[in-house]
């Protein structure tokens, strides 16, 4: 009966364990979900995209100068003035209501010499821009968000090794105080291992600290404190540093931008040079009202005026022609602009391309190293039973063993945040590169709503005359080089390492401790026994029998 009812309680803490196992797992969060829930409710990203937004109506703005410009305008008037032997009267404030004056004004343009085309081309230009600056910024709030959540899950792992050093200094310091008790150790030993214990709570507490600002820097960008994150997925990068240049060249938000500015400035100079053509308008007014205000003797009129008008500036001292210079000056400078901008991704790519081939040698360094720290601190404690190694022996070992994991951490983090700036750099780290399921949300898609809003059936033609030989704006084409301002410095790019999910976890120094423990490589304090052999060399602490350090398990 014992038996069945403790058989029935392990079941019953299995199905237990199994459920909160289920339901961590469904609440494990994703970088997928983080990157989706940023680029839905990210504050600079909504900022960004009502900037672009209200900079799509410009466009609406400079259209309506094609179409009709109606005006309404309706007045009385009451006018009574006093001299000194005399007082005149026009109209009493009561007839105010049925005496006034009503006017109604149209006005249609039919030519203006390619002002309005070029004001309608730079509003374009500037939407242009406006959507290269809001894919700018999501790319800088992307690049963030990786490193947000690759950040969190390194400062978890690296406030665990800290955590467990703490765990396994502690327990060192309870075996070297046994063995100060029956002097098999010096007070300098004690000193020592509480004075690195001290340090590994300092190291602790700091590991704590940094996790909560990774923590906050994550909720400031996603909206939502970090739940149970799971391993960050691949994320491919290019083959070589050749075809992140040419992706850069093509692909750039800031070198985009530039481009458009530079378009932007060409489109300046034609509204410059179209202040010397002509400017046509088609002008109708009808108006009503007495002939005499507030005189019922000579009734109402009604007034209808039609007309075109053309204007032609003859000389302006010098204005227009300043005006152009100017503009084509500010061309010259955009072009510049674009080159510089140009240089900087190339910079950008490189420098990122570097950190990465950085990161993924210090990767493979460092796994060599944490795995020889490991095989060290485990062979140490195995030998300092036998005099072969003192306790600042073992404190240093498991010191050296504990850097290295957290170096190790790092390399990992400075590796994938790399691969996530590589494709920063090279303009194609966007939501579908980190989230494919989210849907983008195209500018396009909202500024089509509304380019057709107001528009008179008229305004084709109008815009087909008045676009005769002024440029127009088209997305740029990358410039076609031979690559010799490119950085002739072209490390190759190593393997990538072990996918996040496939990584086996670090061993502790508790677990190394414990494995050591259960082979018999420490003894236990006791009372001497004599010697037989195995015993010997440590007074009162028992030695169990074995020739030499060994290896670390596996």
């Amino acid at each position: 009966m014992v038996m069945t009812v403790r058989r029935a309680a392990r079941v019953s803490a299995s199905a237990l364990s199994l459920m909160i196992a289920l339901a961590s797992s469904a609440k494990a969060e994703t970088l997928a979900d983080a990157v989706a829930a940023a680029y839905a409710h990210n504050p600079n990203l909504q900022s960004q995209r009502a900037a672009l937004a209200a900079t799509d109506e410009t466009y609406v703005q400079a259209r309506a100068a094609y179409g009709l410009q109606a005006q309404a305008t309706a007045g009385d008037t009451y006018e009574k003035v006093r001299g000194r032997f005399f007082t005149s009267q026009v109209g009493r404030p009561e007839e105010a209501a049925t005496k006034g004056t009503q006017s109604l004004s149209v006005s249609q343009s039919l030519y203006s010499g390619g002002r309005n085309h070029a004001a309608v081309s730079e509003a374009e230009a500037n939407i242009l821009v406006q959507r290269e600056t809001l894919r700018q910024t999501e790319t800088q709030v992307l690049q963030q968000v990786v490193a947000a959540y690759v950040g969190v899950r390194r400062d978890m792992v690296i406030l665990e090794v800290y955590r467990d050093t703490v765990q396994a200094l502690n327990r060192q310091l309870r075996q070297t105080e046994a063995e100060f008790g029956v002097r098999q150790v010096t007070q300098t030993d004690v000193d020592e291992s509480r004075g690195r214990v001290a340090l590994a709570q300092t190291n602790a507490a700091n590991a704590q600290a940094q996790l909560e600002v990774s923590r906050s820097q994550y909720l400031q960008l996603v909206g939502e404190n970090p739940a149970d994150l799971s391993p960050e997925p691949a994320l491919e990068v290019f083959s070589t540093l050749d075809v992140a240049f040419d992706a850069a060249e093509a692909n750039s938000p800031s070198l985009g931008s530039a481009r458009y500015q530079e378009q932007l400035a060409r489109v300046r100079v034609s509204q410059a040079r179209a202040n010397y053509l002509p400017n046509v308008t088609a002008q109708v007014q009808l108006q009503r009202g007495p002939v005499e205000p507030y005189s019922p003797t000579l009734g109402d009129q009604t007034t209808f005026v039609a007309g075109v008008s053309v204007t032609q500036p003859l000389f302006t001292s010098g204005l227009y022609g300043s005006q152009v210079r100017q503009a084509l000056d500010e061309v010259n400078q955009a072009r510049a602009i674009v080159e510089a901008a140009r240089r900087t991704a190339i910079q950008s790519v490189s420098q990122a391309w570097s950190q990465l081939v950085a990161a993924r040698t210090s990767i493979v360094s460092d796994e060599v190293g944490v795995k020889a720290t490991e095989a060290a601190f485990y062979g140490v404690r195995r030998e300092q039973p036998f005099d072969l190694r003192t306790p600042i022996d073992v404190l240093n070992a498991e010191q050296e063993l504990n850097n290295a994991q957290v170096r190790l951490l790092q390399d990992r983090f400075n590796e994938y945040v790399a691969r996530a700036n590589l494709l920063a750099a090279a303009g194609l780290l966007d939501v579908t590169a980190l989230s494919p399921q989210t849907p983008r949300i195209k500018p396009e898609t909202s500024f089509n709503k509304i380019k057709g809003k107001g528009l008179p059936p008229w305004v084709g033609p109008l815009q087909l005359l008045d676009s005769i030989g002024a440029p127009t704006i088209a997305p740029p084409r990358p410039a076609v080089r031979d690559g010799q301002d490119r950085d002739d410095y072209k490390p190759v790019l190593p393997p990538a390492p072990t996918d996040a999910a496939k990584i086996q976890p670090l061993k502790t120094a508790t677990s190394i401790m414990e494995a050591e423990a259960s082979e018999g490589g420490r003894g236990a304090i006791e009372p001497a026994i004599g010697g037989d052999g195995c015993g010997h060399g440590r007074g009162a602490v028992v030695l169990p029998c074995v020739p030499s350090a060994g290896s670390p398990p596996k």
